[in-house]
């Protein structure tokens, strides 16, 4: 976010240079596809969210390369509230899984399961009342559902994209990079309603995973007022957080007269080079009407394959319907594989060679010489210690004589 920011700070510098606004545009786009693509197989409550950021986290570039810079703002704001309320209520639903673990272990049952795994819960709603609707509420901000935060700021970002195809000079790529970002929002709100569905809904897994765990959800309950207060605070900001950014067209439409309450935009237009919209209101609406009737969709075919207890078959449908890429994204691209033998492995190792080398040389080498020093000044003020008392008594005579000789001249 903090490059969404510097980024944002520098945007008249940015506007100056098409070519660059759209390479960032288009890494961008590729970020929150990839990222939304992973999400959508992972069973680690916390990595669904991990990889749901860095998805968003391209939604915001994608706005600041199409021109959008307030866009991005606007995002970057109501992320916090929607993606910290489920941060904090994954951490909700961990920290009552742990619980679970503990109990089952002072009955003298050891059974061991890892409490970030979805496929362990469900029904946990019943148990977790503030927990779940808090969470739902931001699923439902981050699926882009109308009027919650995330609805206004996703819709502002995908309206940029594609403004950005009709500014003077703009580019057919920012259509297909609106594509791209439509079909983001899909699965954003797709991966997200499987997260809280299989969480939440239907019946406790744990028992049917690991026998010894039956009727352990007797140890599930709500976390304490601490806890599920922030809970709260994020969730009506999620809900309210968006209208800091409605768009002025909704109400233009009706008045044919400018109109200020976009209160963000009102704030930033100072700083931010933002392109100018010049596509019509028409189309606003109806990019408008795309943009909610896919994140429905996406909702929609989440309630079809994860509303019961079959969360592990759902998966497997999805597997066997899209065959090798789906290992593809189970595997995330085997983007750790590359980082670490492109990057990782060859800075240890060049690390490696440059700690020796300066080991040997610098550190040993001050420590040596050091040594050598202290030796070689002990070599040669031995020779004053020689034991024979005459010397020891010529030499005092000598220093006094010596002394006088200085006191007198």
């Amino acid at each position: 976010t903090s490059g969404i920011y510097l980024i944002s700070r520098m945007s008249p510098m940015y506007v100056m240079i098409p070519e660059v606004m759209i390479i960032i545009s288009i890494i961008g786009a590729l970020t929150a596809i990839v990222a939304a693509t992973i999400a959508i197989t992972q069973n680690d409550i916390k990595g669904v969210l991990a990889y749901s950021t860095v998805s968003q986290l391209g939604y915001m570039f994608l706005a600041l390369g199409a021109g959008g810079f307030t866009a991005a703002m606007f995002h970057v704001v109501t992320h916090a509230f929607f993606k910290a309320c489920l941060f904090l209520g994954s951490g909700s639903v961990i920290h009552a899984m742990e619980h679970v673990e503990h109990g089952l272990h002072k009955e003298g049952k050891d059974v061991h399961f890892d409490p970030q795994d979805m496929r362990f819960m469900g029904g946990l709603k019943k148990y977790m009342p503030s927990t779940y609707k808090t969470f739902l509420i931001a699923t439902v901000a981050i699926a882009g559902i109308p009027p919650l935060a995330g609805f206004f700021s996703k819709d502002e970002v995908l309206a940029m994209t594609m403004n950005a195809g009709f500014v003077d000079g703009g580019s057919w790529v920012y259509m297909m990079l609106w594509g791209v970002g439509i079909i983001t929002a899909f699965l954003t709100a797709f991966y997200m309603f499987r997260l809280t569905l299989t969480t939440f809904h239907g019946s406790f897994k744990l028992p049917t995973k690991i026998k010894e765990a039956v009727g352990s959800e007797k140890f599930l309950h709500e976390n304490p007022w601490n806890m599920t207060t922030p809970l709260w605070i994020l969730a009506i900001l999620a809900i309210f957080g968006g209208f800091l950014g409605v768009p002025n067209f909704i109400v233009e439409t009706f008045t044919h007269e400018p109109a200020h309450i976009n209160l963000l935009h009102d704030w930033l237009y100072k700083v931010n080079a933002d392109y100018s919209i010049v596509m019509s209101h028409a189309l606003e609406w109806g990019l408008m009407a795309v943009s909610i009737l896919i994140a429905i969709s996406g909702v929609w075919l989440a309630f079809r394959m994860y509303n019961n207890d079959q969360q592990e078959e759902s998966d497997a449908k999805i597997a066997s319907r899209f065959g090798g890429l789906y290992s593809v994204w189970k595997d995330k691209y085997n983007l750790d594989d590359v980082y670490e033998g492109l990057i990782a492995n060859p800075t240890v190792k060049f690390s490696d060679k440059v700690l020796a080398v300066f080991d040997m040389k610098v550190v040993d080498g001050i420590v040596n010489a050091i040594a050598g020093t202290v030796r070689l000044f002990g070599s040669l003020f031995r020779y004053l210690q020689t034991g024979v008392v005459s010397s020891y008594a010529l030499a005092f005579v000598i220093g006094v004589i010596v002394i006088l000789y200085l006191m007198i001249s």
